[in-house]
């Protein structure tokens, strides 16, 4: 039924060209892409302002905080991130993973864990479902999306709104908005590659 309706559709929009390729793609239907909007301009500039000022009143020697916001699902790379932030910490590294957001009971559970099994409880804070999310980004120095396949990315989005560099997996509507060494890094699939980006921004 959805593909017979968007056959019969005038026109056709996307929320990036990733999803125009690999859902659209077969289809004679015209198609545009639209990012999906995140906040008004306005309120934009309000936030990255707030959110600059908070860095620059906090401790400089607090560590350096990372945050990943999403629904806990494997597919979405949290585990990823957990394994990343723990190479950073056994190198001595004064950093901190904040994980926003629930999920399936079973998923949390592995998560916790992970970080048990990795001895970095004080490293790695789960904070749950948050109902503001730009709370969490005032309190990170950078985002991650770790998603393995995302559409659009409104967390990127919302990241970049509150002047957070983001640090993205390379695939999907991620890698139409992050300008590598502009505003956010990318990087390949692995571990090792997510946990060099995350060092050079931390250091």
């Amino acid at each position: 039924m959805f593909r017979w309706g968007l056959d019969r559709s005038e026109a056709l929009i996307a929320v990036s060209n990733a999803v125009r390729r690999s859902v659209l793609g077969d289809l004679d239907t015209p198609t545009h892409v639209i990012y999906n909007g995140v906040i008004p301009e306005d309120r934009a500039r309000q936030i990255s302002k707030s959110a600059s000022q908070a860095r620059r009143d906090a401790d400089r020697s607090s560590c350096f905080t990372f945050a990943i916001l999403g629904r806990i699902q494997p597919s979405k790379g949290q585990e990823q991130a957990v394994r990343a932030i723990n190479r950073l910490y056994k190198k001595g590294m004064d950093v901190r993973l904040l994980i926003a957001g629930d999920g399936r009971k079973e998923h949390e559970e592995s998560l916790n864990a992970l970080v048990r099994q990795f001895g970095i409880p004080d490293v790695v804070s789960f904070l749950g479902f948050v109902d503001e999310p730009f709370s969490v980004y005032r309190e990170a120095d950078a985002v991650l999306m770790c998603s393995e396949n995302e559409a659009m990315g409104r967390v990127t989005a919302e990241g970049m709104a509150a002047a957070r560099p983001v640090i993205g997996r390379d695939s999907g509507g991620t890698s139409e908005l992050i300008d590598h060494g502009v505003n956010g890094l990318l990087y390949n699939d692995s571990v090792g590659a997510l946990s060099d980006c995350m060092q050079r921004l931390a250091t």
